[in-house]
């Protein structure tokens, strides 16, 4: 860290835009560049937040934003195309993102499980995209999980499986923030616990609905919120 610390401060490094905006952040702007002007929607936007506060943060600096509130994160999606005809899964099929951070379970809709064994018996072909902190579920999910014959799948392949998905669910989680900005149709689930607004993962075809808690969400109401888009 001295040596790092040394290196940058060598550089003689003229502005930081910090778009990470986190107390992490900030404790570099202390030991690494306490002087050097550091700008950040902490200093400079209060109020505002998400992607708005950092493309404004980016024009009050003459940055030109082309992408920051229609990304577009196709080159991340691999090519699954083996990874499916291994399994036995054709296209159209549902990808469903049943977990999040271990560290958030007010954010994990409880009934992934169930979904997923309804939309099996309705003939829909199903992809369960699961990350380390929820591999425990493997099991009890219907359809095809790659998880369980391959491990953790690389954030290329997810995004590969995502892109070519008929139709995501998710929770409010990283994949799901993907899916939105592969362009994929889909709907993220929020509890009261999380803002919508601030998440600013609706965009085009892919949508939110949120609930006081997720567990007052029944399998019933979300077939029926969702069933319209799978045609």
């Amino acid at each position: 860290q001295l040596k790092l610390r040394q290196k940058l401060r060598d550089e003689n490094i003229d502005l930081v835009i910090d778009l990470q905006n986190s107390n992490r952040s900030s404790l570099y702007q202390r030991y690494f560049l306490p002087n050097s002007p550091w700008f950040s929607r902490r200093s400079s936007l209060n109020g505002v937040s998400g992607l708005q506060g950092l493309k404004q943060l980016l024009e009050q600096h003459q940055i030109p934003i082309t992408f920051a509130l229609k990304p577009n994160v196709s080159w991340m999606a691999a090519n699954v195309d083996e990874l499916l005809e291994k399994a036995n899964v054709d296209k159209p099929y549902i990808a469903l993102i049943p977990g999040c951070s271990a560290q958030h379970p007010e954010k994990r809709w409880p009934y992934f499980s169930k979904l997923s064994a309804r939309l099996v018996e309705q003939g829909f072909r199903v992809v369960n995209v699961l990350g380390p902190d929820e591999l425990s579920m493997a099991d009890d999910l219907s359809g095809y999980t790659p998880s369980k014959d391959k491990g953790i799948l690389s954030w290329f392949e997810m995004a590969g499986i995502l892109k070519h998905a008929q139709y995501v669910i998710g929770n409010d989680t990283g994949p799901s923030h993907v899916a939105s900005c592969l362009g994929t149709p889909g709907i993220a689930l929020f509890s009261e616990h999380t803002s919508v607004d601030r998440s600013e993962i609706q965009r085009d075809s892919f949508l939110t609905y949120q609930v006081d808690e997720l567990k007052n969400l029944s399998v019933d109401t979300l077939l029926s919120i969702i069933t319209p888009h799978l045609d």
